[in-house]
Parts: structure tokens; C-alpha cells; sequence
């Protein structure tokens, strides 16, 4: 079992979340219904590190060998999570346990 990389699969998935899936509009997948799987992941950093030029050449290889790194799943999964707090903002925020909450306990 590998190690994780600041909560990541590894560095690969990590430093593409940093630097690309960060920089997605999430808003405009809110407003639009949006859920990403693997597979638009995938072609949306591919786009972004290579755009529409063929990436058959010496460096893109180095880049094509880390990308095939990525836990594209796991990135997936953070956009929609992140897509789905901002849909549904949790309804109870406090839950430091210093007063009841509304409805629960004594009052």
C-alpha cells in the first residue's frame, strides 16, 4: 500500500488537484447541475497540459507518464463533493456541543 500524499492517492493526484481541477468553475457546475466522473477529469487536465496539439513528442511523454499517476476517481469525486456543499449547505453548523441545538435537548 502507498503512502498518501497531503490526503491524496499521491503526489501525481495532489499536484494535479493543486494546479488544474483547483482552478475549475464550480459555480458554473452549480448553477448548471454539473457531476463530473473520471473520464471528464481525465480530458480536462489532458486538454490543459497538452490542449489540441498531439502529444507525441519527448516531453510529453514525461508528462503523459506522471499523468497516468492520477487517481482521476478521487478527483472526481472531490469536485462533486464540493459541487454538492455548495447545492446543499449543511443545515446544522455548530457542533461544538456548548448550547442545543434547536429542537434537541432541553431548552
Amino acid at each position: 500500500m502507498t503512502e498518501k500524499y497531503n490526503g491524496y492517492t499521491n503526489y501525481a493526484t495532489w499536484r494535479v488537484m493543486l494546479e488544474i481541477v483547483e482552478q475549475i468553475d464550480i459555480e458554473f457546475a452549480v448553477e448548471e447541475g454539473l457531476r463530473f466522473d473520471a473520464e471528464m477529469v481525465k480530458d480536462h487536465v489532458e486538454y490543459a497540459v497538452f490542449g489540441d496539439k498531439d502529444p507525441d513528442n519527448f516531453m510529453s511523454w514525461y508528462a503523459q507518464a506522471f499523468l497516468s499517476e492520477v487517481n482521476y476517481v478521487e478527483l472526481a469525486m472531490h469536485l462533486n463533493d464540493e459541487i454538492l456543499l455548495r447545492t446543499y449547505p449543511p443545515l446544522i453548523q455548530d457542533f461544538s456541543g456548548d448550547r442545543p441545538l434547536k429542537g434537541k435537548g432541553k431548552q
